[in-house]
């Protein structure tokens, strides 16, 4: 596939991107794309190299100085871990500039490459999983759908996405497996490529059309990063997509979480899953994002969710819901909270009710006990407790940004 298919497709699917309401950030990102990065006489790989050297948006490439530790802290993780042998092996693209990777033990690496092999990692660590259909929902330049195809034999793996991104996505992938049988979804062709979608390696699909895919057997929804950059009313409707597409048995999300923010628009980028899902794994700060070289990074949330096989009742919800918090409201931190809410302590005082640990970011700690209380059945009581809490482990700094997000679904009173 080469540039000038990719620039007839973009033509026809351009207009979708006006549909997508997103940060205005990325709308100021994606706007020169076309005059800067499409219309011009250099190659596909031209283009896309210069693209991963002038924005962070698509992944980890453009990290070029302290390439050499960001990439050994990664192996090193996934050595600590006893992670298999072919994870090793995989080695960044060819159409990848050599500035942005490094040779290590006789392998080609980049530090994007090396933290998709961790999350393909924990991703066969947690579930079972073996040439199934994927959806990825932002797939940016395609470096996840390229490691997951080398790593798990993915047979089909669909990518959701804005046009702009689809170009490249789509053109990284096309020249990583040239071999492959590739779709190119259209407003015109989206059904019939839909119903013989397994009949694909890679399919491309404009965000807007991703409803035209719902009733396909997807086993792992995939997001990273990108539902956390949403505002709220579009994450949510994508977040309406994997809760209520009974098709989708598994996720793996991602997003930003606990960052403190003066923008009171909040964020739900991980608070958008329901009670349609059990939790295999929720980490806060997951080790492997941990990289001394990447402290510039936000925060994020990292989970793996399977599908009920059968509904909970509202009945069981409910008790559930209260059960988890009724726990919570037997620590200790309960009562620091009020005394230092009360505001009658001195500076002295509060060396003694301050929190001088982060909360616990694992499943079975508070912070998960309350976000898996909301997601379950919400109530007035447990999202008031929820703000209390986070204020309580933030009280000397800019809210964060679920706080307002919470206090949104607080005084909105749409509770189930």
């Amino acid at each position: 596939m080469d540039k000038r298919d990719l620039l007839n497709w973009f033509t026809k699917i351009a207009h979708l991107t006006g549909g997508v309401s997103t940060l205005g950030g990325w709308a100021n990102n994606i706007a020169p794309y076309g005059e800067r990065y499409f219309y011009n006489e250099k190659s596909f790989a031209e283009c896309l190299n210069e693209l991963l050297r002038d924005t962070d948006n698509y992944s980890l490439i453009n990290i070029v100085e302290g390439r050499e530790i960001t990439i050994d802290f990664y192996r090193s993780y996934l050595k600590r871990n006893n992670a298999p042998e072919k994870l090793f092996s995989i080695c960044e693209a060819e159409i990848i500039a050599d500035a942005f990777c490094h040779m290590i033990d006789g392998v080609r690496m980049s530090a994007d490459v090396c933290r998709r092999l961790c999350q393909i990692d924990i991703i066969e660590r947690t579930l079972s999983f073996k040439n199934g259909v994927i959806f990825e929902l932002g797939g940016g330049h395609g470096g996840f759908a390229r490691v997951a195809k080398l790593a798990m034999g993915v047979s089909t793996h669909i990518i959701c996405d804005i046009p702009e991104t689809l170009f490249f996505s789509a053109g990284f992938l096309s020249h990583s497996f040239p071999e492959a049988k590739i779709a190119l979804v259209t407003e015109e062709n989206a059904d019939e490529i839909a119903n013989n979608v397994t009949g694909y390696d890679f399919v491309f699909v404009p965000c807007g059309l991703e409803w035209r895919f719902a009733q396909i057997e997807i086993d792992l929804f995939v997001n990273s990063h990108s539902l956390g950059e949403m505002i709220t009313e579009t994450a949510g409707k994508y977040f309406d997509f994997l809760n209520a597409n009974k098709n989708i048995k598994k996720a793996f999300l991602v997003n930003r979480f606990l960052n403190s923010t003066h923008n009171q628009q909040g964020n739900i980028g991980s608070l958008g899953v329901d009670h349609s899902w059990d939790v295999k794994y929720w980490r806060v700060d997951p080790e492997f994002m941990q990289c001394p070289m990447e402290d510039y990074e936000p925060q994020y949330l990292a989970m793996i969710l399977v599908r009920r096989e059968t509904a909970r009742g509202e009945k069981e919800r409910k008790a559930q819901a209260k059960r988890l918090e009724e726990e919570v409201l037997k620590e200790p931190w309960f009562k620091k909270a009020d005394e230092l809410f009360s505001h009658q302590l001195t500076v002295r005082d509060l060396r003694t009710v301050l929190p001088q640990r982060r909360p616990c970011f694992v499943e079975g700690g508070t912070l998960f006990k309350l976000w898996n209380a909301i997601r379950i059945y919400p109530t007035p009581s447990n999202t008031l407790l929820m703000m209390k809490f986070l204020r309580y482990h933030n009280f000397l700094h800019f809210p964060y940004a679920e706080t307002f997000s919470y206090l949104s679904l607080h005084n909105s009173g749409k509770f189930r």
